[in-house]
């Protein structure tokens, strides 16, 4: 209600107020103090809520961090095996036509051998990723994205 006093609060239940005893002018000096130290208050919050913030922006970039490295790992892990699944394939091959070329003999192979043995083994160098040859219709194995299970 107006009733020609000012009343001036600065905190939560703390005010100051014209009165017949003392006028709000006197008091000048209290109200300043308790405008700096709501001020400082303000401030103090303010800086923790930053600084939380900040922080949590941090965790959350370790956390992606985290994240990338462990699916380049993922990746990196999967091409490994995927090469040495290949690698293993090319050594099947031509233990297999060591054995085709064996139970032939090297004198007494036939033209139509011949070419199946030289086309197997171009084969097994395409799929080998230490040679990695390329394929006339497949083109280069890629061996790193590819991913047969073969179990």
């Amino acid at each position: 209600m107006f009733n020609g006093r000012l009343r001036i609060s600065i905190r939560q239940g703390r005010y100051f107020r014209d009165s017949d005893k003392n006028n709000i002018e006197a008091r000048l000096g209290e109200m300043l103090i308790e405008l700096y130290e709501k001020a400082e208050a303000v401030r103090l919050d303010r800086e923790a809520r930053e600084e939380a913030a900040r922080k949590q922006v941090e965790a959350e970039r370790r956390k992606e961090e985290q994240r990338k490295r462990y699916n380049i790992e993922v990746e990196r892990t999967i091409a490994l095996e995927n090469a040495a699944m290949d690698f293993e394939t090319a050594c099947r091959i031509r233990s297999y036509v060591k054995a085709v070329e064996a139970s032939c003999g090297q004198d007494r192979l036939d033209e139509e051998t011949a070419v199946w043995v030289e086309w197997a083994t171009n084969k097994a160098d395409w799929f080998d990723p230490t040679v990695a040859r390329k394929d006339e219709l497949f083109g280069e194995r890629e061996h790193k994205k590819t991913l047969v299970r073969r179990r």
